[in-house]
């Protein structure tokens, strides 16, 4: 019986800033229905309340922070759902009223209701 040994490499890796975030976005999602004005005023309040969520969102040690992917899921759904650029901004505005759409940024039911605990203190 041989034994192996295997050595685990960590990298840490810093969550990108809001220009990669949008660059991040423009390069997934570059053929849409909105103007190329609509589309980052509406990539620009996504990212804007997906950091909000992201640094309220969880009280919980072992949590997992929404991610890229989430913010995606978020973008793309706002793509598909709104039929205007001004209804996808409604629908960022009224986020803690629309459960499953925070629910594509913070999957946990614990972590959505703290989030909104959070947000309604204020």
């Amino acid at each position: 019986m041989y034994t192996c040994l295997l050595n685990f490499f960590f990298f840490y890796l810093y969550f990108p800033d809001d220009e990669h975030l949008l660059n991040i976005v423009n390069a997934h999602f570059s053929g849409h229905k909105f103007s190329k004005k609509s589309f980052d005023n509406i990539i620009n309040s996504a990212i804007e309340k997906f950091r909000e969520v992201r640094n309220k969102g969880t009280r919980r040690r072992e949590a997992k922070k929404a991610s890229t992917s989430e913010l995606l899921d978020l973008v793309k759904w706002l793509l598909i759902s709104s039929k205007t650029p001004k209804d996808a901004i409604n629908k960022l505005n009224n986020l803690n009223n629309n459960i499953p759409l925070l629910g594509t940024l913070l999957k946990m039911r614990e972590d959505q209701e703290y989030y909104l605990e959070q947000v309604n203190e204020l």
